[in-house]
């Protein structure tokens, strides 16, 4: 194949968007989850999830999650519409959060949103997510993050 080719095939993949991840950085994944979310497309919502917060809320099952979605669809409109981030951050290339603002967030719910990096991009995650924390930790130990409350 001329070089002249594949040169163009790839700029035009490059122009299409192919190659980019559909979850760029928490924040975006967090808009692309909370459309999905408003205009009821549970497939859409299901994509935002990391695959360990599948297993761990869903057994990794699609099925599961439609079963739960007309349940949970509610709760989750509510709190996207009312949520606002105050603050997204990425503690290294492996784990990240979004802070919500606290008068935004209901009492008995937590202000962050959790993501790890996974092939595709940043996922909603958990912080019960096993490898979320053991990453937390590493990076609190390597000293790329500092908790809250630690001095």
């Amino acid at each position: 194949i001329p070089v002249r080719f594949v040169s163009l095939i790839g700029l035009l993949l490059l122009a299409c968007g192919a190659g980019e991840s559909p979850y760029p950085s928490p924040a975006q994944t967090y808009g692309t989850y909370k459309d999905a979310v408003l205009g009821d497309r549970p497939h859409e919502v299901w994509a935002c999830f990391s695959a360990r917060y599948r297993q761990l809320e869903y057994e990794d099952s699609l099925e599961r999650w439609l079963a739960a979605w007309p349940v949970e669809r509610p709760t989750r409109q509510e709190a996207v519409r009312r949520l606002q981030i105050q603050q997204e951050k990425l503690i290294n290339d492996r784990i990240g959060f979004l802070r919500f603002d606290d008068s935004t967030v209901e009492a008995d719910a937590s202000p962050f949103f959790y993501f790890v990096q996974e092939e595709d991009g940043w996922k909603v995650t958990t912080h019960l997510d096993p490898a979320f924390r053991q990453a937390l930790e590493q990076a609190v130990a390597e000293g790329e993050f500092r908790l809250p409350f630690a001095r």
